[in-house]
């Protein structure tokens, strides 16, 4: 796997995840994550976070944004992604670009 564009967030009372881009096939990229206690040895996560599959990401999610969203009523706190997608129409699967976002609830 190719791995780039790392974005790093501290959780509260959980250490710390990273999210990043990887490419792990020809023209098909993923966002991945990995957790850390310290910050310095990390622990990749076996499962991306997103992968490509949608109509606008059908075949790259590439370099995100996390935000923390306020807490939610059951006291967890939500993430909004906001990645880079490809749809893959064009005929070498370069496609169009757009902006998408997801939500997730992130626990260590």
């Amino acid at each position: 796997v190719t791995a780039f564009a790392p974005e790093v967030l501290r959780i509260a009372g959980a250490g710390y995840r990273m999210y990043y881009a990887g490419y792990s096939a020809p023209n098909r990229a993923y966002l991945l994550s990995a957790v850390s206690d310290d910050g310095l040895t990390w622990q990749k996560e076996t499962e991306p976070v997103i992968i490509p599959g949608g109509r606008w990401d059908r075949v790259k999610c590439s370099e995100m944004c996390v935000m923390s969203l306020p807490d939610s009523e059951r006291g967890e706190t939500s993430y909004r992604i906001f990645y880079e997608a490809c749809d893959g129409t064009a005929t070498d699967e370069r496609g169009v670009w757009r902006i998408a976002a997801a939500t997730s609830s992130v626990t260590k």
